[in-house]
């Protein structure tokens, strides 16, 4: 279905890079809304997730120490909660809370919610919503 830019002889988005140069170019003198990041913007950094983040890291790099002188035991319970926390990712925060068409009674609701919580993600949300 031909739209008004091929009718007029025109491709779509040809001057594209033009456009959104000429938009950032009229925003800096003062005209619109600055956009996070921007040039000039002082960014507030989340101290408590900073560290929250640089610790499980840290634990995650000293528990490659420990792999070797784990039980078979252990190893098969790291890969159960591995499993549970990507399935609380998976099937919880990005299928049950991300799409309306997804469904879930209550006790796999609570279920989804506990084994994403053992994924850690909420400090990178916090993250992402405290920012200015």
């Amino acid at each position: 279905m031909p739209g008004p830019a091929t009718d007029a002889g025109k491709i779509p988005f040809c001057d594209a890079k033009e456009e959104i140069r000429a938009g950032l170019e009229s925003s800096e003198g003062g005209g619109g809304p600055e956009r996070p990041g921007a040039r000039g913007q002082r960014q507030n950094i989340v101290w408590r997730n900073v560290v929250l983040m640089s610790l499980l890291h840290l634990g995650a790099v000293y528990s490659l120490v420990l792999i070797p002188k784990a039980k078979p035991l252990t190893l098969l319970w790291a890969y159960f909660c591995f499993l549970l926390a990507a399935l609380g990712v998976t099937a919880g925060a990005h299928r049950l809370w991300s799409h309306r068409s997804y469904r879930a009674k209550l006790p796999l609701r609570i279920f989804l919610a506990v084994a994403n919580s053992m994924a850690f993600q909420a400090a990178a949300e916090v993250v992402l919503t405290q920012m200015p």
